[in-house]
């Protein structure tokens, strides 16, 4: 496992899940590349962007992964973070922020290696996390198979990764994933 930057600053405690979902990855015994907190300059939606993981997983494909740490809920189209069971501040849709950041980055990637025809079909694919807290809101707008939640932390991450990429792939049967080499 190669985690960029290769240790978090766990002082902050806005960072609390994704503190507990660096550690997922670095206690895991594989071949991934995680870039945590990647900066999106040109972001297809907003001035800029961050993603909070990118993984480069062979065999796999290259992730994206937003994480919600702490409570929220989900009322009316709208998240919010909740404290000591009161809602506080709007969150933004971490769905559409993720799959936005996924986006920004491939657009990136693509231009970057645009003469590069083999990393063409690679499979992206993105998640959300919510490492505190049980996401069961219904409904056509959130796919389950996209969410990672307080009650899958007893399981490892590359199990939510598979499952993100064996989904997506359903859609994109000529994606392939990321070769070791590459």
């Amino acid at each position: 496992m190669k985690m960029i930057p290769n240790s978090i600053d766990n002082s902050n405690d806005k960072l609390w899940g994704e503190t507990t979902i660096f550690h997922q990855f670095k206690n895991l015994d594989r071949d991934y590349i995680v870039l945590h907190s990647l900066d999106i300059p040109n972001h297809i939606a907003h001035a800029q962007g961050e993603a909070d993981f990118v993984v480069i997983a062979p065999g796999i494909g290259i992730i994206v992964l937003e994480v919600k740490g702490g409570a929220i809920k989900y009322k009316n189209g709208i998240f919010h973070y909740v404290k000591r069971g009161i809602k506080t501040s709007q969150a933004k849709n971490p769905f559409k922020q993720c799959e936005d950041n996924m986006f920004s980055i491939k657009k990136e990637f693509d231009e970057h290696f645009k003469h590069n025809k083999s990393y063409k079909n690679l499979l992206w694919s993105w998640g959300v996390i919510f490492p505190h807290t049980r996401f069961n809101v219904q409904g056509f707008e959130f796919e389950k198979w996209r969410v990672w939640d307080q009650d899958n932390m007893n399981q490892t991450i590359d199990r939510f990764l598979v499952g993100l990429a064996v989904n997506t792939k359903k859609d994109f049967p000529n994606k392939r994933a990321v070769k070791k080499e590459e």
